[in-house]
């Protein structure tokens, strides 16, 4: 391997640590700060579509064409996306009705399924 690419790797492998670090840093001021209760309102507002999958059984989605790309929308995605919230990872505070996710591969769109009752 040729200097100028062991220089690439170094630097690669610095961005990837400076990457970790601070989703660690913001993971950790989220636990420090305080912040206003998130309400449900904004989600429920949306327009939403009914599927039904082999999988998943009953679940909605929603775009961001079908809400005409609006401020709530984006604050929704937002959110979803700083909160990481995946198929396996899925958002909702307490007292929600609906979990929340988002598909990398599918921009622009947000699942969201019932919340089972506890039993």
């Amino acid at each position: 391997m040729g200097k100028k690419e062991e220089v690439l790797d170094l630097l690669s492998d610095f961005a990837t640590a400076i990457e970790a670090a601070a989703i660690d840093l913001k993971q950790q001021i989220s636990k420090i700060v305080k912040v206003a209760p998130l309400t449900e309102n904004s989600f429920l507002g949306l327009t939403w579509e009914k599927r039904k999958g082999a999988k998943l059984k009953e679940f909605e989605f929603t775009t961001k064409t079908a809400n005409n790309d609006s401020d709530v929308f984006n604050h929704c995605f937002k959110v979803l996306k700083a909160n990481q919230a995946t198929i396996n990872n899925r958002f909702h505070c307490e007292g929600w009705q609906y979990s929340y996710w988002l598909y990398v591969n599918r921009p622009g769109t947000i699942y969201r399924q019932l919340l089972k009752p506890n039993a």
